[in-house]
């Protein structure tokens, strides 16, 4: 894929890279800055085996603070202010339109500091620009890729689709294939019983796991952190649909694998010299989201395509983005088990649509809107508006004076009202293109009855 920055910027970059070129010097990395492994480990690899190894430095935030490459048995690169200049432009270069979606910073400055490594050592010529270099790799390495990643507690009937996501499970003959071109490269009987039992473990954890699956053109490590944004993007809309919505007694454990965790218990229990030993997850409830036919009709029924539309779209209007904010915040909130937790974000989930602005009175306002896109019946409308207020009480005591409640039923009555709330905003999403006319909208059907 063709990379191309205006001519201006081209020549920006390549005056700030040769600047820093004349930066570069040798240091010497003490055992406490380097990132090597053990010295036990050092022993035991051969010297032939060890090839291009790259040394940082990162301060107690993971903030990057020296980068070298080794020039003849000594270690050379960049450290304090050149470093942080040369982070401060590679971040800028990332975010740069024309790149946002193809490179990461990661990469850029893995290739800066290849560049840098090859001009120092004179393997370039001294007239080879940094964009030039740039440029020609980027386009080598920028490739479609098929990007898949594992979801916890979620099983499916059939393979289906949201947004640009495919949800859908690997079977047996990946696995199989995987070991077959694997065994190739083995060299002895062992080699080969490690590999089989490597894939044993692999299918113990994988196969039968629901993956989300999304096709995406950049370098590798764009393609994996744009994959992680659009599956979670589009959990988020499974989430939204789920029939936890409607049971408030549960969590929603849902998530990319390695992402959700769920508490356990372990105990060693003495009654003799050794112990009993058990470990048990600490959840009683149904912990998996199963989306079976039935299951998946209904979210159509209930407004799947309009969600799963959005997340497609790369430029939303302000009451769009409002609208994914506020079901986002929604989502989070049926993943929490803790009543006073999921409170706090429930109400900001309808706090973050329904109010005008800081000056209004919140409470009086945000549940009269509510009651109104909730509720046809007078009496029903007063109900909403009665126990929205009762939570909103809830609320107070546990942020001003930590007093914690457990009433599980303003859980459930917020649940429900807020989802339907959310639901019907997301209806009017195209005649609607911001927050002021939206509430402007609310407002003259509230006045008018």
């Amino acid at each position: 894929m063709k990379v191309e920055l205006p001519s201006k910027a081209i020549k920006h970059y390549n005056s700030v890279f040769n600047e820093l070129l004349l930066e570069l010097k040798p240091v010497e990395i003490s055992s406490s800055q380097s990132q090597s492994h053990p010295p036990h480990y050092v022993k035991t690899i051969p010297a032939n085996d060890v090839i291009d190894i790259k040394i940082s430095t990162v301060d107690g935030f993971g903030n990057l603070k020296g980068k070298y490459f080794e020039s003849k048995g000594k270690q050379v690169g960049l450290t304090g202010i050149a470093c942080e200049k040369c982070n401060k432009i590679a971040l800028e270069l990332s975010l740069r339109k024309e790149l946002i979606h193809l490179v990461s910073e990661k990469y850029i400055i893995d290739l800066i500091y290849i560049w840098f490594e090859e001009r120092y050592n004179g393997e370039l010529e001294n007239d080879c620009r940094f964009y030039d270099y740039f440029k020609e790799k980027t386009e080598i390495d920028i490739n479609p890729l098929k990007i898949s990643i594992p979801i916890s507690y979620l099983t499916i009937e059939q393979e289906f689709q949201i947004g640009k996501v495919k949800y859908h499970y690997y079977g047996k003959q990946l696995f199989d294939d995987i070991q077959t071109e694997t065994i190739k490269y083995a060299k002895s009987e062992k080699e080969i019983d490690a590999v089989k039992q490597s894939i044993i473990n692999e299918r113990k954890k994988y196969q039968g796991c629901v993956f989300g699956t999304v096709k995406i053109t950049a370098e590798k490590d764009k393609c994996i952190e744009l994959a992680r944004k659009l599956i979670d993007k589009s959990l988020i809309v499974i989430k939204f649909f789920a029939p936890t919505v409607f049971i408030p007694e549960a969590p929603l454990y849902v998530g990319r694998y390695g992402t959700v965790h769920i508490p356990e218990n372990h105990e060693f229990i003495f009654k003799n010299e050794l112990p009993e030993r058990q470990s048990k997850i600490n959840e009683k409830k149904q912990i998996i989201l199963n989306i079976g036919n039935r299951e998946f009709q209904l979210f159509e029924k209930n407004g799947l395509n309009i969600l799963s539309d959005l997340i497609i779209k790369n430029d939303y209007s302000e009451f769009e983005e409002l609208c994914f904010l506020s079901i986002k915040y929604f989502t989070e909130a049926i993943s929490l088990k803790d009543f006073n937790d999921r409170l706090v974000y429930l109400l900001v989930s309808i706090e973050s649509l329904l109010s005008k602005d800081d000056n209004e009175l919140i409470q009086d306002n945000i549940s009269r809107r509510l009651a109104f896109l909730t509720d046809i019946d007078l009496d029903k409308r007063k109900e909403t508006i009665e126990k929205f207020k009762k939570a909103y009480g809830y609320r107070s005591k546990l942020l001003h004076h930590g007093e914690k409640q457990s009433k599980i039923e303003i859980i459930d009555f917020l649940q429900f009202k807020i989802w339907l709330a959310l639901k019907k905003s997301l209806s009017i999403k195209n005649k609607i293109k911001t927050k002021s006319e939206f509430i402007e909208h609310l407002e003259n059907r509230i006045l008018s009855g």
